[in-house]
C-alpha cells in the first residue's frame, strides 16, 4: 500500500483499482514535497484514519505564492481525486514539467537570501605536519529562472525513467529483422546492436544475402523480390527463422522472380522448400496449438479458481480438457457453498445465515439454514422474555412486546403487565424517582401496600442523606430503562452482540448537573446550563461519577461501547444508520452537526429523539464509553467490555463539529483518557 501520506485516493478506498495512474498521483505528492519542504498532511500528529479521510475528501494544500504558476498547475493535475482527470502516462507528466520555465525575475523557494550560519566554536591548531587545504571559492547561488528550471528538468528526468525502462529490448529488435527477412533488416539489427546475443546469428544472415544478391544481381539496387531470394537462400543456409517467415519468405520469392529470368533448377528447389515447409509449418502449428491447450489448462489447474477456469473454457471453445475444466468448475462451486454455509454455521447468527440464502439461493443447505434461521429467532424471543422477565418490570414486559409483536410469550408478558400495574407499579415508580415525596406518595396511596416497610426505610435513607441538588435530582428522574436483546456491530469485522438490560441517560450530562456535583464548570461554551458539558476528561469523568455515586447511592458508569451502540440505534430491532433516522437528509431533525450548529453546542433534548426516547445520541457532543479503543473479536459476544488496554478511551456519536457521515451510529473514535475537547462530553449509564 506505501506510506499513507503519498498514497492515491484510489488506493485508500480499494487498493485493488490501483494502477500506473496511482504512481503518477504519488510522483506529484513527492514533487509537492520538495517545493513545500514538508508532507501534505500532518503526518506527525493526525492518524491515519485522519489523513485518508484527507486524502479522499480535501485537496493537497496550496503551494505557497511564489511558486511559478505552471508547476502548481502541473501538481494539480498529477493528483486530480479521479485517475481519469490526471496525466495518463509519465511521458505526458514529464514534458508537462519540462515544458514552461519561469521568467527571469520570478522568486522562488530557493532564493530567500543567505542561510546565517552559526559561529563556529574555536578549533585546536592544526597539526604542524598537515597543509591547510586549498580554500574554495564560495559557491555563487542560481539566478531564480535557472533554479526552477533544475527543479522542472530533474522532476522530468525522474518521470523519464520510467519511460526509458519500457524502451524495445534486443529481442524486440532480432523479431523484427526476421520478420522483414532482408539484408535491410539484419543490417539494422547489426546497428543496434553489434555485440548482442543474436548478432552472430545476423551476420550469418547477412553475408548469405548479401553473396546472393551479388551472384544474381552485380551492380544493381536491390529491391523486394531480391531481398525475398536472399531471405530464402539465408534461411536454407541457416535455420534461424519461424517457419511462417520462411513461407512469406518463399512466396514472394516464387510471385516475382521468375520474370527475372530464374533457371528451372532454383525454381524447382524454391517450390520443394516452400511444400517441405508448409508442411512444417502446419504440424509445427497443430503441435503448437495443442501446446498452447495443454498449457493454458495446466494454468488454470494450478490456479484451481472458477475464473481460471472459465477463461480456459473461453479461450478454448474446442480445448481437450473442456470436460475436465467443467467438472472442475462443479467441484469448486460445492467447495464455495459448503465453505459459504460452514462460515454462517461458525458465526451461528441470522445475519450470516442470512447472508448465505442471499449469496447461494441454489445452495445444498437451503433447508438446513431457514432451521437455524428459525431456531435462532425463538431463542432470541425465549431470551428477550428471560431478561423482561427477570427484571420484573411493566416496562421490561412492554418492551418485549414491542420488539416481538408476534412473540411466543405474548400472553404470558400481558398477564405480568396487568400483574404488577397496581401495586408494585406504584413503587417501582417510587424508586426509579428515588425521592421522598413520590415514596410518601406510595404510603398514603397504598396504605396497605406490599412495600410498605421498604418505602419507609427508603425515606429514612433518604432524609439521613445529604441534600442532593435539583440538577441532579433531574439527572436521575431522566434515566430510561433499555430491555437487553442481540444486534450486530457493523464495523469490521462484523459481529454479533447480546446485551441485558439496563439504563442509559435520556440527555447527554449538562454544564448545570456537573456544576452541581464537581462544584465548577469546565466547558468551553459557557452561559449555557442546559448545555451539554465539554472539555472534560475520560478521567475527569471518572472522578464525578465517584462523587455522583456517593451523593446519591447509587451505581451510576459510563456505558459500554456495545451498550451505547445498541441504544443509539435503537434496540434490537428496526435499527438506524442514525440515531433515529436512515436517512442523511432528515438528520437536521435529530442531530446538531456541522450543517446545522452554528459551531457551537445547544441546550440538550431540542431535537427529536431516537425510537427508545434518547436525545442527542448522534450529534451536539461526542460521548465517552468506559472501553479502551481495540480491535472487535470476530466470533459472537455477551456483555463486551472492550479490549484489557490501551492508549485511547473510545468515544461515540459525532458532533456539532463533524459532518454528517461523523454521526453513524457504528463509528468508532477513541481519545486519549486525559485529553480534553470542546467537541467531547458524555451520558450516564446504570445497571438496575
Amino acid at each position: 500500500m506505501g506510506t499513507p501520506v503519498y498514497m492515491s485516493p484510489e488506493q485508500v478506498q480499494d487498493s485493488k483499482r490501483a494502477d500506473h495512474r496511482s504512481d503518477i498521483y504519488s510522483l506529484g505528492v513527492t514533487l509537492h514535497h520538495l517545493l513545500s519542504g514538508a508532507p501534505p498532511y500532518d503526518a506527525g500528529t493526525d492518524s491515519n484514519f485522519a489523513i485518508f479521510l484527507k486524502i479522499v475528501n480535501e485537496p493537497l494544500p496550496r503551494l505557497p505564492g511564489n511558486v511559478p504558476a505552471h508547476l502548481q498547475a502541473t501538481i494539480d493535475k498529477a493528483t486530480a481525486k479521479d485517475p481519469a482527470d490526471r496525466f495518463q502516462d509519465c511521458g505526458a507528466f514529464a514534458r508537462a514539467l519540462a515544458a514552461p520555465q519561469p521568467a527571469a525575475g520570478d522568486a522562488t523557494l530557493l532564493d530567500d537570501g543567505p542561510v546565517p550560519r552559526p559561529k563556529p566554536e574555536a578549533l585546536p591548531p592544526r597539526p604542524p605536519a598537515l597543509a591547510a587545504p586549498e580554500a574554495r571559492p564560495a559557491r555563487r547561488p542560481l539566478p531564480p529562472g535557472a533554479r526552477w528550471a533544475a527543479i522542472g528538468l530533474g522532476a522530468a528526468l525522474l518521470v523519464a525513467l520510467l519511460v526509458w525502462a519500457s524502451r524495445p529490448t534486443e529481442e524486440d529488435h532480432w523479431r523484427e529483422a526476421l520478420a522483414r527477412g532482408s539484408a535491410e533488416g539484419y543490417e539494422e539489427f547489426l546497428q543496434q546492436h553489434p555485440d548482442g546475443d543474436k548478432a552472430a546469428e545476423a551476420r550469418v544472415s547477412l553475408d548469405w544475402a548479401n553473396r546472393a544478391f551479388q551472384r544474381r544481381n552485380p551492380g544493381q539496387r536491390q529491391d523486394d523480390a531480391q531481398a525475398a531470394l536472399a531471405a530464402l537462400l539465408a534461411a536454407l543456409a541457416y535455420d534461424s527463422l519461424a517457419p511462417t517467415a520462411d513461407l512469406s519468405s518463399l512466396r514472394l520469392f516464387l510471385a516475382s522472380a521468375q520474370a527475372r529470368g530464374m533457371n528451372r533448377a532454383d525454381r524447382d528447389r524454391a517450390r520443394q522448400q516452400l511444400e517441405r515447409l508448409a508442411a512444417d509449418s502446419a504440424r509445427v502449428a497443430g503441435d503448437a496449438q495443442l501446446r498452447a491447450d495443454d498449457d493454458a489448462y495446466a494454468e488454470a489447474k494450478r490456479q484451481d479458481s472458477k475464473p481460471s477456469y472459465e477463461g480456459y473454457i473461453r479461450d478454448y471453445p474446442q480445448g481437450r480438457h473442456l470436460a475436465e475444466a467443467r467438472q472442475a468448475m462443479e467441484r469448486l462451486a460445492t467447495k464455495a457453498d459448503d465453505d459459504a454455509y460452514a462460515a454462517a454455521k461458525r458465526q451461528d447468527s441470522k445475519a450470516s445465515y442470512e447472508g448465505y440464502l442471499r449469496e447461494h439461493p441454489q445452495g445444498r443447505h437451503l433447508a438446513e439454514a431457514r432451521q437455524a434461521i428459525e431456531r435462532l429467532a425463538t431463542k432470541a424471543d425465549d431470551d428477550a422474555y428471560a431478561a423482561a422477565k427477570r427484571q420484573d418490570s411493566k416496562a421490561s414486559y412492554e418492551g418485549y412486546i414491542r420488539d416481538y409483536p408476534r412473540g411466543l410469550h405474548l400472553a404470558e408478558a400481558r398477564q405480568a403487565i396487568e400483574r404488577l400495574a397496581t401495586d408494585d407499579d406504584a413503587y417501582a415508580a417510587a424508586k426509579r424517582q428515588d425521592s421522598k415525596a413520590f415514596y410518601e406518595g406510595y404510603i398514603r396511596n397504598y396504605p396497605r401496600g406490599l412495600h410498605l416497610a421498604e418505602a419507609r426505610q427508603a425515606i429514612e435513607r433518604l432524609e439521613q442523606a445529604p441534600q442532593v441538588p435539583q440538577a441532579v435530582r433531574d439527572l436521575q428522574a431522566s434515566m430510561v430503562s433499555i430491555s437487553g436483546g442481540s444486534f450486530t456491530m457493523d464495523e469490521l469485522p462484523a459481529h454479533q452482540v447480546t446485551v441485558s438490560g439496563f439504563q442509559m441517560g435520556k440527555y447527554e450530562v449538562t454544564q448545570a448537573q456537573w456544576q452541581a456535583v464537581m462544584g465548577s464548570n469546565p466547558s468551553g461554551f459557557q452561559g449555557c446550563p442546559s448545555c451539554p458539558v465539554e472539555s472534560v476528561s475520560w478521567d475527569d469523568v471518572q472522578a464525578f461519577i465517584r462523587k455522583l455515586n456517593t451523593l446519591t447511592g447509587q451505581t451510576y458508569r459510563l456505558p459500554t461501547e456495545a451498550e451505547w451502540e445498541y441504544a443509539a440505534g435503537g434496540g434490537s430491532s428496526g435499527r438506524t444508520k442514525f440515531a433515529g433516522t436512515d436517512s442523511e437528509g432528515s438528520l437536521g431533525g435529530y442531530a446538531w452537526y456541522s450543517a446545522n450548529s452554528g459551531s457551537k453546542t445547544h441546550p440538550v433534548g431540542q431535537k427529536s429523539p431516537n425510537r427508545l426516547g434518547l436525545y442527542d445520541m448522534s450529534g451536539n457532543v461526542l460521548e465517552w464509553c468506559s472501553d479502551w479503543y481495540g480491535p472487535y473479536p470476530s466470533g459472537a459476544q455477551t456483555n463486551p467490555r472492550g479490549a484489557n488496554s490501551g492508549s485511547g478511551r473510545v468515544n461515540r456519536g459525532g458532533s456539532w463539529h463533524g459532518g454528517a457521515s461523523y454521526c453513524r451510529v457504528a463509528l468508532r473514535f477513541y481519545y486519549s483518557p486525559g485529553g480534553r475537547s470542546y467537541y467531547l462530553g458524555f451520558r450516564l449509564a446504570r445497571t438496575p
